[in-house]
């Protein structure tokens, strides 16, 4: 019945021209239809490279790059740095308005491989250009992973002694840690700084030790969060993953899930792991946001932990991770920026809904379609201004069409206006339709309602709303629908003051405030072909 979600590709020639592009528009793309936008905690995802992976905003308010932050993917030459990539990210991040990890500083994997033939002091010293390199690149990154699986047996820095060791600072068996966030600290003051590891969640003797490195940063000063990488949670229950929550959580330091994924390929199985455990994370009170460690089919680190297949479809997890967060309540201390009423709004950008998608749509966006009777979509913040007359969205549908009942602050709100919506004769073929509104003025959260028969009822692309009335069809005086030769010869008795327009605003062909000689040129330049829009409609 409808195209399956598409993927938004970016075309390049090269990366070069890309990156300039990503940077000049500052990658305008927006997160406000993310599933935890508004909410009191994130839940993010990852990108490969600087290429925006499909649909991101659609889904993820908080950004970590996956191997971009990595030292060795920044300084492959030693003092020759590029954060091309990670830049295209933080812009992204800031022109969006959320969060940006850094990820991370100091690991025992992905470091240049030139560290391997300095000295311990040139080592020490290369550390240190590294840090303020990265500070001067990301100087408002919210969070830093400032030391990666420094845990025994995963991958601690293999030249800890050059900056601490165990016990050659202050002995308290993690020194090295110790210093690497002391820097972290002096270079990145306005940052949150986190511990990161894995196998924290199922492994009590990980726990054990975490704990007590954390219990020695917090005693310091210098950590503000402890990341849980939650890979291979499969094999975990809730009542294990909220006792192990729990043990951390009594450190007292805010805990990050990091890198969470299912890796399981059938997808019912999928999902009832992560309905099991997902809640046990979101709902616990020291947990402050979630990111997923990828989504998108055959970009994902390990096979199946993909929550969108490459068709573009979602798997059953995501579904219901939509629906859960979509019943996760908003955070009262969030603001929402104002959106002005007057300015196209794509249908995708709502804050929250209720029985809708996202569709493919070959104008060149997403819409939002699977559209039911009693369904609807809230739009927060929209300015009104002085108030609006009209309201104009761009429609399609395959079936009977329905209605769009706009409404203010509620879903049972003022009802400003009712816009009808015909069928169209396919899914894709999308045309406008207008209505007039009242009440509309000043700032409102605004609900799109909709309605009419059974299954499904229309799609919507872009809307907005226009202060003067925009059903008004210019040139049409006699409203029958149509602009000929009878609209021409009633202009002309207009003017002659032979038969008096009754409403002369569809007569106002250039918007100037009469009905005259210059109204007449023009509408005879549209029955002439000569113009094909007039004045007042631009």
């Amino acid at each position: 019945m409808k195209n399956n979600l598409k993927y938004r590709i970016f075309s390049i020639l090269s990366f070069t021209l890309l990156f300039v592009f990503i940077i000049g528009s500052s990658l305008t793309m927006s997160a406000d239809a993310a599933m935890a936008t508004g909410k009191a905690k994130w839940v993010g995802n990852i990108w490969a490279d600087s290429n925006m992976p499909s649909k991101f905003g659609d889904y993820w308010n908080q950004l970590t790059p996956e191997n971009s932050t990595k030292w060795g993917s920044c300084e492959s030459q030693q003092g020759v740095y590029n954060f091309n990539a990670a830049k295209a990210m933080y812009n992204y991040c800031k022109t969006n308005k959320i969060p940006f990890k850094f990820h991370t500083l100091i690991w025992g994997a992905q470091y240049p491989n030139w560290l391997n033939n300095l000295s311990g002091s040139a080592r020490k010293t290369a550390i240190e250009n590294w840090y303020k390199a990265a500070a001067q690149n990301f100087p408002d990154a919210e969070y830093i992973d400032v030391v990666n699986e420094a845990m025994p047996g995963h991958q601690p820095f293999p030249f800890k002694n050059d900056i601490g060791g165990d016990n050659g600072l202050y002995g308290t068996g993690w020194d090295w840690i110790v210093w690497s966030f002391e820097k972290a600290r002096q270079y990145f003051p306005k940052a949150k700084l986190l511990i990161n590891d894995y196998n924290v969640l199922n492994e009590y003797s990980v726990l054990n030790d975490y704990i007590k490195v954390v219990n020695i940063l917090k005693a310091r000063g210098l950590i503000d969060g402890v990341g849980c990488q939650s890979h291979g949670l499969e094999n975990t229950s809730a009542a294990n993953l909220k006792s192990r929550l729990d043990r951390l959580a009594a450190t007292g330091v805010p805990i990050y899930i990091s890198e969470l994924d299912i890796n399981i390929a059938d997808d019912n199985t999928q999902k009832n792991k992560l309905q099991e455990l997902f809640p046990v994370m979101y709902e616990h009170s020291a947990v402050k946001g979630i990111t997923f460690w990828g989504y998108l089919q055959g970009r994902t680190w390990i096979p199946n932990s993909h929550l969108i297949r490459s068709d573009g479809s979602e798997r059953p997890a995501l579904t219901w991770l939509k629906q859960y967060m979509a019943n996760v309540p908003d955070n009262p201390d969030t603001p929402v920026d104002p959106r002005s009423a007057f300015s196209k709004l794509e249908a995708e950008s709502y804050n929250e809904q209720s029985g809708i998608q996202n569709v493919a749509c070959d104008e060149g966006t997403d819409a939002i379609g699977y559209i039911e009777n009693g369904d609807y979509a809230v739009y927060k913040s929209i300015d009104f201004e002085s108030g609006a007359a009209g309201f104009q969205a761009r429609v399609s549908s395959a079936a009977s069409g329905g209605n769009i009942e706009i409404r203010l602050d509620s879903i049972n709100g003022t009802l400003a206006g009712t816009c009808a919506v015909a069928g169209t004769g396919g899914w894709q073929t999308f045309s406008d339709v207008k209505c007039k509104i009242s009440g509309a003025a000043g700032k409102h959260d605004l609900y799109l309602k909709f309605t009419g028969g059974s299954g499904y009822l229309f799609n919507i692309n872009w809307f907005t709303f226009s202060k003067e009335d925009s059903s008004i069809k210019y040139g049409d005086l006699n409203s029958d629908g149509q602009i000929d030769a009878i609209d021409f010869q009633l202009i002309t008795k207009h003017i002659l003051g032979t038969e008096i327009l009754q409403n002369t605003k569809p007569a106002d062909l250039n918007a100037d405030g009469s009905v005259d000689s210059l109204d007449s040129v023009l509408l005879k330049q549209y029955l002439l072909g000569m113009i094909t829009k007039f004045p007042a409609e631009s």
